[in-house]
């Protein structure tokens, strides 16, 4: 399956910046994404959090398609990541988010290509956690070593570093 990348950047991208703007106090930024800082600030739940910064970032629930799905759950993750990385201490650095945004989207668009033949093969349940948490792996590692600008990716470094971890990932499974 062949998706764009450039939808799930934007979507994961707006969540790490609400993220990061809500764990730096910067209402304007939140503003700009429709989202009220003083509402935010008022849960105590960071689960709560990130529902919110994921409808303001990814709109109402979609029908229901596997792109759609998938996007949302990787601007969940990285937006949740932001939130609760170094909690008791200074936010993530941007650097960090990007490269955690990266394999959130590697790891979510591999995870679900793969999905049906994990669960659909005769290994133990086990081991199909196991093959997730080293996919999660090498999306870490893929983004870790992506090539991105010292100043910020350009959405061209984001795209192409994405594209590329999925299609590692897509050449190491069909190796197995």
């Amino acid at each position: 399956m062949q998706r764009t990348t450039a939808r799930s950047s934007a979507r994961s991208g707006r969540a790490a910046a609400a993220a990061y703007a809500y764990r730096t106090g910067n209402a304007a930024v939140l503003a700009e994404l429709g989202l009220d800082y003083g509402q935010l600030r008022a849960s105590d739940d960071p689960i709560d959090v990130t529902r919110q910064i994921v409808s303001a970032v990814c709109g109402p629930l979609p029908d229901g398609t596997i792109e759609d799905e998938e996007e949302r759950r990787a601007a969940a993750e990285i937006a949740q990541w932001v939130l609760e990385a170094n909690e008791d201490g200074a936010p993530p650095d941007p650097a960090e988010i990007v490269r955690e945004a990266i394999a959130a989207i590697i790891f979510e668009a591999a995870t679900t290509e793969t999905a049906a033949a994990l669960r659909n093969s005769d290994r133990p349940v086990a081991i199909t956690l196991e093959t997730e948490r080293q996919m999660r792996n090498a999306a870490r590692v893929l983004a870790q070593r992506a090539e991105l600008t010292e100043t910020g990716p350009t959405p061209s470094e984001f795209e192409r570093a994405i594209e590329h971890g999925i299609e590692t990932l897509r050449a190491i499974w069909r190796s197995e």
